[in-house]
Formats: C-alpha cells, sequence, structure tokens
C-alpha cells in the first residue's frame, strides 16, 4: 500500500508512557523544558473507527513488528455523536521507525446509535476517493472506535511537536453503537508523543534528555484491540 501514495515527508513519532505520578505535572515539565514548547491548540477529543481485514491483517502486522505496515481509520475530531462535518480518512504508514500520513477528505456524515458497520461503509462508497484507495478499503470493514482526550505543544522553534493523550475510551463495533465505550476506559496510562520530521533526528537527544518518561512502543489500535477481548 505504501507504494500507491507519494510520499515526500516521513517523520518520526517517539512515544513515552507517563506514569500516574507524573501526569499531575506533565504540562509543567513541557513548559519548563529549554526548547520552550508552548500550547498550539486548545484540549480537544480525537475520535477513531478503525479498520481491518477480518482476519485482523493490520493488528497482526503491529504485532509482529513488520517493517511496512498501514493502519486505516476515520477521524474528526469534538463530539463523537451528531453531524461530523469533515471526517477524514487516514492511512497511517510505517517504513521502519519512521512514519507518514496520507488523508482524504470524507462527505459529511450524521453518526447515531444505529449508523452501525453499515452505514460507515455506505457513507465511504458515497465519498469522492480515488478508485485505489477504495478498492483498497474494499475488503476491510470497520471493527474499532476509540477516543482520547489530546493536547498539542511545539518547541520555539517550530522543530519538534508534542502531543499528550489521555482518557482513552474504546469499544469493538457491532452491527449498530448502541454500546459505545461501555467495554473499557483507560483513566490512568497517559500517552505523550513526540513528533517531527527526519532531518531533525541528528539533535533530538537534546529534547528527549529532558523527559522523566520511558520511551515505549505504543499502539492505540493494539491496546483498544486487546482491552475488548478481556
Amino acid at each position: 500500500m505504501i507504494e500507491l501514495f507519494d510520499i515526500k515527508i516521513w517523520r518520526y513519532e517517539r512515544k513515552f508512557v507517563v506514569s500516574e505520578f507524573l501526569q499531575q505535572k506533565i504540562e509543567l515539565i513541557i513548559r519548563l523544558h529549554p526548547a520552550l514548547f508552548s500550547e498550539i491548540h486548545h484540549q480537544r477529543w480525537v475520535n477513531n473507527i478503525y479498520f481491518d481485514s477480518f482476519s485482523a491483517r493490520n493488528y497482526h502486522d503491529n504485532i509482529e513488528g513488520l517493517r511496512n505496515r498501514v493502519k486505516v481509520r476515520i477521524r474528526w475530531y469534538g463530539s463523537f455523536w451528531g453531524k461530523v462535518k469533515e471526517p477524514m480518512l487516514e492511512f497511517k504508514l510505517k517504513e521502519g521507525i519512521l512514519g507518514a500520513k496520507k488523508i482524504f477528505p470524507l462527505s459529511p456524515f450524521f453518526i447515531d446509535e444505529k449508523i452501525g458497520v453499515t452505514g460507515i461503509n455506505d457513507m465511504i462508497r458515497n465519498s469522492d476517493l480515488p478508485d485505489l484507495v477504495k478498492t483498497y478499503l474494499s475488503p476491510l470493514t470497520p471493527c474499532l472506535l476509540n477516543r482520547y482526550l489530546r493536547r498539542y505543544y511545539r518547541s520555539w522553534d517550530r522543530s519538534y511537536r508534542i502531543t499528550v493523550d489521555s482518557g482513552m475510551e474504546c469499544n469493538t463495533i457491532g452491527s449498530q453503537f448502541q454500546v459505545l465505550f461501555q467495554k473499557d476506559s483507560d483513566n490512568i496510562n497517559t500517552i505523550l508523543e513526540l513528533k517531527y520530521d527526519s532531518s531533525k533526528d541528528a539533535n533530538v537527544d537534546t529534547i528527549t534528555n529532558h523527559f522523566p518518561f520511558r520511551m515505549t512502543k505504543n499502539s492505540k489500535y493494539v491496546n483498544g484491540i486487546e482491552s475488548t477481548l478481556v
């Protein structure tokens, strides 16, 4: 799938688990960083509908750590329910330790408890997407809903961005969305992500050396799938 897209900018996403003890101090730690991070966007909910094959290929590719892999999702911001004015179809691509995203706008839609898998698939079919994208999506099905609160920061020189995600809620998708977010709610783990273009990697230690956090591999999609299996 990666070769279908003309990806010009690849970036790193370094992920850190923030301990429960440090959650209350995380904003202070970021704001006191020598790189002079400042908040660049108001805190908001990030909503996602993930797609996978019936054999869960994307999930297993991630677990096995394949060098080239893809995650597919619909994303929008703010309230989960009601009119979704600007939904985006995102292909999150991974090539080794570098990542990239390819984004396609989707037609607005209304989401309620009755929309279900059929309604999501109909919305995609009615959107103005390239034929290759629709072909790639045809064997996939919506499989996971998740949402979390996100805060955004950027360094003074604009080279590095930080996002802080907390309060993840998720559930698998049935024929309808009536049991949304009743399965799992994670109010303990907070994930900090440091994001930057590949050209800035040489100096990244000047950023990460000031974090009292543990760098880790983390996938919200994998976490969501595994939590709903418990």
